[in-house]
């Protein structure tokens, strides 16, 4: 049973860091210049592992990480969006409207959009702010760009974005008429007031204290190792693992050769120290 649990646990991380592989040495980032966050009820108890595997010197874990995402949706702005689609010509100058009058009045457009937007807020629409955005293409063409459009009759302004995000996709501009495809409106409503965060709340239960049995297969094999709470780490300086960090939602593990300590702000700090 125990070799088949390492081999999925090298498998899971194997897949963990081809996936954040995708989204920085693919797009020319080299993750070693970077601190690896993790947060979630197993984020934590990964992320040693994956910041090992990619050379990343540091990890940061927050307060309450098995929370932190719903904390952050009761924090954040309040966004709502909507999207018509209105397939016509894009005229050269304002009031232009193309042959046969087909040409789309993008202030028309935008107007039912900006509606929906702002009644998808409710109560909070009142303060909303407006960013505007319209899919486009050459005539003829079947992939759209997006846009961000400030003034909707300043067209001169909206193909100049066009033909820059062209050249930034593309590598090429023409010089032919522009087609709407749709327009899209988001919403957003100013950020919620700061809401208060606990960590290690009493109601929590007593500390976690004592050792037990961890296997860190090639980073050490089985090693009896300590257990602490967040708390714990408090005024501790740096504390050399192996050490596993408990709390009610979250289990962060610091392996052979890193060290942890807790910041000013309550979030716990994992480097390499071998």
């Amino acid at each position: 049973v125990e070799p088949a649990a390492r081999g999925v646990l090298r498998y899971a991380v194997a897949q963990m860091s081809h996936a954040l592989r995708l989204v920085t040495l693919r797009r020319g980032h080299d993750p070693r210049d970077f601190a690896f966050v993790a947060y979630g009820g197993a984020g934590p108890l990964h992320a040693a592992l994956l910041a090992r595997e990619l050379g990343m010197s540091r990890t940061i874990i927050p307060p309450g990480p098995g929370h932190f995402s719903a904390f952050g949706m009761l924090a954040g702005e309040l966004r709502g969006e909507a999207v018509r689609t209105v397939i016509g010509p894009l005229g050269e100058t304002a009031g232009e409207t193309g042959p046969g009058g087909a040409g789309v009045d993008l202030g028309r457009a935008f107007a039912p959009a900006e509606r929906a937007a702002i009644a998808e807020l409710g109560r909070h629409g009142s303060g909303a702010v407006l960013a505007r955005y319209a899919e486009l293409r050459y005539q003829g063409q079947e992939h759209t760009l997006e846009v961000p459009v400030g003034d909707p009759a300043d067209l001169a302004a909206i193909r100049e974005a066009f033909e820059r995000r062209c050249l930034e996709a593309y590598s090429f501009r023409l010089d032919a008429p522009l087609e709407v495809v749709s327009v899209r409106v988001s919403a957003t409503a100013p950020a919620s007031p700061d809401a208060p965060w606990r960590d290690d709340d009493p109601e929590d239960g007593e500390p976690p204290t004592g050792s037990r049995l961890v296997d860190f297969d090639a980073h050490g094999g089985l090693t009896e190792t300590p257990v602490i709470g967040r708390a714990g780490l408090a005024g501790r300086g740096w504390l050399s693992g192996p050490c596993v960090i408990q709390e009610p939602a979250a289990t962060a593990l610091v392996l052979p050769g890193q060290a942890a300590s807790r910041d000013e702000l309550g979030n716990i700090v994992i480097e390499e120290r071998a």
